[in-house]
């Protein structure tokens, strides 16, 4: 989560027949990555401050609970074994399992320590060794960083609804929700590589590799080869749209790691029969 991705889906704004005032805009950053947040209800200023105090506080939880960067959250108290499994980690928890079973393990977060021992060689242009490698395999490490950015977009979109307002457009680090229409009586436009999609009350989330790499190395670890994958050949980027954005977000980090198209098929009709209102875009070569 320290590591900043550029993000594939952003907010389309079309501002010819639309008053600019109809939305309030929030931004900044969290844990480095930057976030977007549009609220399109009438807004005056207790409630900006209210959006503001809504980010601060959400954002904060997502800190001291799921940030493996962060040595006194409780996920890195659950690695270095000074609490058990945190009991507010227990929805991503079983969210990362149920995604690692359909995905046949390809989606695998335990594998923490060799992601990040991997991504530590990459970055000074070096191998890790087989003691590290081994040593890196038998620690319990989770790396959520696949599936946490969007946890945090629904815990948001979920207290700004809960607060009154219907019309949400939230985004961090490329992770999107929306909550009801745009306040120009229309879905939002979001484009989504070379397409525009217009969602309503949906999420969505993407994957690729032409970020965060090493010469020929991606960020996308994969169990099978115990090791970061190459560039792929085929599917080099995916979109998933989905009822909530921590699914979208696991399940576009799992589809990554399919060789093929009909291997991606084949897992995307297993986690459209586990999870509702699934829709994936890939861009293949």
């Amino acid at each position: 989560m320290a590591k900043l991705q550029a993000a594939a889906l952003a907010l389309v704004l079309f501002t010819s027949c639309e008053k600019k005032e109809e939305l309030a805009s929030f931004t900044g950053f969290a844990m480095t990555i930057p976030y977007q947040v549009k609220v399109g209800d009438p807004t005056n200023s207790w409630q900006k401050k209210r959006v503001e105090r809504i980010l601060a506080s959400e954002f904060a939880n997502i800190d001291r609970t799921a940030n493996h960067w962060n040595s006194k959250s409780k996920l890195s108290q659950f690695h270095d074994g000074k609490i058990d499994k945190p009991e507010e980690l227990k929805k991503l928890f079983a969210l990362a399992k149920q995604v690692q079973e359909i995905s046949e393990g390809r989606f695998a977060p335990e594998k923490g320590a060799e992601i990040q021992l991997w991504k530590a060689h990459l970055e000074n242009n070096s191998q890790p060794s087989t003691l590290e490698l081994k040593e890196a395999r038998e620690k319990i490490y989770y790396d959520l960083d696949g599936i946490v950015k969007g946890y945090a977009v629904d815990c948001i979109s979920k207290a700004l609804k809960k607060e009154g307002f219907k019309s949400i457009y939230v985004e961090w680090g490329g992770e999107i929700c929306c909550v009801g229409e745009h306040p120009a009586g229309r879905p939002w436009k979001i484009a989504a590589g070379s397409r525009i999609l217009e969602i309503t009350n949906c999420a969505l989330a993407t994957s690729g590799d032409s970020v965060q790499r090493w010469g020929d190395k991606t960020h996308i670890f994969s169990p099978e080869q115990g090791a970061m994958i190459s560039c792929k050949k085929t599917i080099r980027n995916v979109t998933v749209q989905a009822k909530s954005c921590a699914v979208a977000d696991a399940i576009a980090t799992a589809a990554m790691l399919y060789d093929n198209p009909d291997e991606l098929n084949e897992f995307i009709k297993r986690a459209k029969m586990r999870f509702e209102g699934i829709y994936v875009y890939d861009d293949l070569l």
